[in-house]
């Protein structure tokens, strides 16, 4: 039997209220050379159930003895996977009929290019638009977004089974952020895009697996990503030092403790895109880093914005002349949390 082309990798744990959308959106799918690999891990709901009934011959369908989690049931996905390219795609998302078509098309297009991802929707668990957020496009921009954060939706990336392989597949110590530490590896070896429109709606509620397995040892592993991208792009130890852990405190403050002298964010991130573009000077001008300086001041600014007015200003003037639109729509957030303080935060959490 001749192997597909392209293995699709799905992971399932007690998936039944998305998983039928989940699976029909890539049975959909316009491109044909493909197998669905579902891993059940142990699941207690209906999901066997759904997954068989099915019957589909381009689905395969294992299940693991015992709960084994979301990274090493991917790394069995990788392991028994028969496609020379794999495409993610997480059990309560839903692809684009074509998603496969165009990604595959842009890794034929492009050898260097070993994962490629792309513009995705933001959903809630009904279904409706929560907005989204840009994804770098260059090789470049996807560097510099690894400084901030993963720089590809992991349930829309689609990449070469050959690379990870020879990386040693997801790092089993990480619950959760696997992706984007495995993301931090291959860009030492060959270049990771975005395209540019969007192929994925990506379902954000509080069943997710990142808001299940939060723990203080896992974004202490973070920060040690953050940590090599810093030094790997910008090559200045002291930045390394200093950023993983007062990003992780900002953006993380509702769940973690706040960061000592938060203010400080505002020139480290205006360094960290310094130091970038003297090593890569071909990137500036990149409207994308434009982009990620900009909202990752925004960011800053709206936690400083409860606390310290004056340096939140200073933080969204920055915002402003690199990303003036994301600054507009940030604004009367900004403002209300300016004006409101930390009660402005609980109705925002509220309302999610």
């Amino acid at each position: 039997m001749t192997a597909p082309r392209v293995t699709v990798l799905m992971s399932v744990y007690n998936g039944q209220r998305f998983l039928a959308e989940a699976v029909d959106s890539i049975l959909a799918q316009t491109y044909g050379d493909f197998e669905l690999l579902v891993i059940d891990d142990a699941s207690t709901d209906r999901t066997a159930a759904i997954l068989a009934s099915y019957g589909d011959r381009r689905m395969r369908v294992l299940r693991n003895d015992g709960n084994r989690g979301l990274t090493r049931s991917l790394n069995r996905g990788l392991a028994e996977a028969r496609g020379e390219i794999v495409a993610r795609h997480d059990a309560d998302d839903r692809s684009y009929r074509e998603r496969l078509a165009e990604q595959v098309a842009f890794l034929d297009r492009h050898p260097e290019v070993a994962v490629v991802g792309a513009q995705a929707r933001l959903i809630d668990g009904s279904g409706r638009k929560r907005g989204g957020s840009r994804q770098p496009v260059s090789a470049a921009a996807t560097r510099f977004s690894s400084m901030f954060s993963s720089p590809v939706v992991h349930s829309a990336a689609t990449f070469r089974r050959s690379i990870v392989r020879d990386l040693g597949g997801y790092d089993e110590a990480f619950l959760t952020g696997q992706d984007a530490e495995l993301w931090s590896r291959i860009a030492v070896h060959a270049e990771i895009r975005n395209l540019e429109r969007p192929l994925v709606d990506f379902r954000v509620h509080g069943e997710s697996v990142s808001s299940t397995r939060y723990t203080r040892e896992n974004v202490t592993r973070v920060e040690g990503v953050l940590r090599t991208n810093v030094l790997v792009w910008t090559g200045d130890t002291e930045l390394a030092s200093q950023w993983p852990a007062l990003w992780v405190g900002i953006v993380n403050h509702s769940v973690l403790q706040e960061p000592e002298q938060p203010e400080r964010a505002i020139g480290i991130v205006e360094l960290l895109r310094d130091r970038f573009l003297a090593r890569e000077p071909e990137a500036r001008g990149d409207r994308d880093i434009d982009h990620i300086y900009g909202t990752t001041q925004l960011r800053v600014a709206s936690f400083l914005a409860s606390r310290d007015r004056v340096a939140a200003a200073a933080a969204f003037r920055r915002a402003w002349v690199a990303a003036p639109g994301a600054a507009s729509h940030a604004l009367p957030r900004i403002a209300a949390f300016a004006v409101l303080g930390a009660r402005a935060h609980r109705l925002r959490r509220r309302r999610r």
